[in-house]
């Protein structure tokens, strides 16, 4: 019988976890980790959500590259546009 975890969906497939957006990653990462914080689930359980986790957060910091690249993109892009402008005031 699978222990049924309050508030966290059982992610059992990889996929469902990349079609997760930052915060709703993020989310679950809290709710994992509040849910291990309780003590209230066994060992195997544990080690579970534990995995589960580390994918979320895996894809947390993949979202937060990405965004830090179209930053940096979009910030070389109008470089040379916020250079003129200081320029010509």
């Amino acid at each position: 019988m699978s222990e049924r975890v309050e508030g966290v969906e059982e992610l059992e497939e990889i996929e469902d976890i990349e079609e997760l957006d930052f915060k709703e990653a993020l989310e679950r990462v809290e709710k994992i980790n509040d849910r291990l914080e309780r003590n209230k689930v066994s060992l195997e359980k544990a080690i579970e959500l534990y995995q589960q986790g580390i994918s979320l957060i895996e894809h947390c910091d993949e979202k937060l590259e990405e965004a830090e690249g179209k930053v940096k993109k979009i910030t070389q892009e109008n470089e040379g546009d916020y250079i003129k402008m200081e320029e010509n005031p």
